[in-house]
């Protein structure tokens, strides 16, 4: 299955569950930001490429709007509405992201003084946001493991097949081991991660999820995840 997967309940079920993937995006990005400050270098939080695109989106879906200025010679920053900086970007990769917002229709873009914009974001906007948020959806690592396994069984029916190979290819794809096809392990705490799968993709049927201390011979695992 690829992470391609969107059909119209996958949609719909993403859209009510929109609130995790935001929250999960505004406590990362703020969670940089604060070590970035940490280390007196806010002013180097940027990304380039596609990556600036991802950011920009995440933060106007979070926001809904943001004020864009030139704040040095080929940098931009992006302020929130409480006039917080949340993002500097490049002048190339800025107007690379800027057009490419544009010709899909996800952005607006309003001119007011002194050369600022104000970038909003639009409803197909805020689906394309949603689908990067899903894509780029991961894992927390631990710093010191807690000894416990995070273990994920299912039985999907057949006819819940694209449904069934979605979940597993998420799984792996956030560093979930598979012990078997349907079986899959974490170290790390991982159950709203799980909760929000499930409801999305409408499987809270066929899938168990629990922690435990014992699932036998570990150092297998213990050396992939490098614990």
């Amino acid at each position: 299955m690829k992470r391609k997967y969107y059909n119209g309940t996958f949609l719909k079920k993403l859209k009510e569950q929109e609130t995790f993937l935001f929250q999960r995006f505004e406590e990362e990005w703020d969670a940089i930001q604060k070590t970035e400050r940490q280390k007196g270098r806010s002013e180097k939080l940027k990304a380039g490429g596609k990556a600036a695109g991802r950011v920009i989106l995440g933060l106007l879906a979070v926001g809904g709007a943001l004020t864009v200025a030139l704040v040095a010679p080929k940098i931009f920053v992006l302020f929130d509405r409480s006039g917080r900086k949340r993002f500097f970007v490049d002048e190339e990769d800025y107007k690379k992201t800027k057009c490419n917002f544009k010709k899909n229709r996800s952005i607006t873009l309003e001119e007011i003084e002194g050369g600022q914009y104000i970038m909003r974001i639009t409803e197909k906007g805020r689906q394309r946001a949603l689908g990067e948020l899903y894509n780029n959806l991961k894992i927390n690592e631990q710093r010191r493991w807690d000894g416990k396994w995070r273990v994920v069984m299912f039985d999907i029916l057949e006819k819940h097949k694209n449904e069934r190979d979605a979940f597993r290819y998420k799984l792996e794809q956030m560093g979930f081991y598979p012990l078997q096809k349907s079986v899959l392990v974490s170290p790390y705490p991982c159950e709203n991660e799980i909760d929000f799968l499930v409801a999305v993709l409408g499987i809270g049927s066929y899938v168990r999820f629990f922690t435990t201390e014992d699932i036998g011979d570990v150092e297998e695992l213990k050396r992939h995840f490098d614990l």
